[in-house]
């Protein structure tokens, strides 16, 4: 109850690139199945066309992806690139941390989904990347984490309903 008592919508986001993706993707259809990691990661992938996803191979196995998304690739996260191009991630909370604090070399526009941010295990991992100030916009969904790589920008951080 104290997350969707302190969680906004659309209108209590002050970042105009966090709201089109809300008001353009998340709360757009189609609804995808699965757990709210997956859903985010789904929408994601339409969004911005992102063709690779590094995956966290202690995570569960990746549910099947929508018959849409057949050219998305999924490559361990240890082979995370250092190219110009905006990618994508998911991996825990705890493996996050490390990786992370290389982010101001990133992309801008480079997502990085974090499931299970609210288990006892993960949730000292959550709010030390949610408070780190090299990481300018941060996202807090009931279940996940979304962090987003925006160079310039203010340091924000977001609770939301999705």
């Amino acid at each position: 109850m104290r997350f969707w008592w302190k969680a906004t919508n659309q209108y209590g986001v002050h970042s105009p690139f966090l709201y089109t993706l809300l008001t353009k993707t998340l709360y757009r259809s189609p609804r995808f199945q699965g757990p709210q990691y997956w859903r985010l990661l789904q929408k994601c992938i339409a969004h911005f066309n992102f063709r690779t996803v590094y995956w966290d191979p202690e995570l569960p196995p990746k549910p099947k992806l929508d018959a849409r998304f057949d050219s998305v690739r999924f490559v361990d996260i240890t082979q995370l690139p250092s190219s110009e191009e905006p990618f994508m991630a998911v991996l825990r909370p705890e493996k996050a941390k490390s990786l992370l604090q290389r982010s101001s070399n990133w992309p801008e526009n480079s997502l990085i989904i974090l499931p299970e941010i609210h288990r006892e295990d993960q949730g000292l991992h959550w709010q030390t990347i949610s408070s780190e100030k090299s990481l300018q916009l941060t996202a807090e969904f009931w279940s996940c984490g979304l962090v987003i790589v925006r160079p310039g920008q203010q340091k924000e951080h977001f609770r939301l309903r999705f």
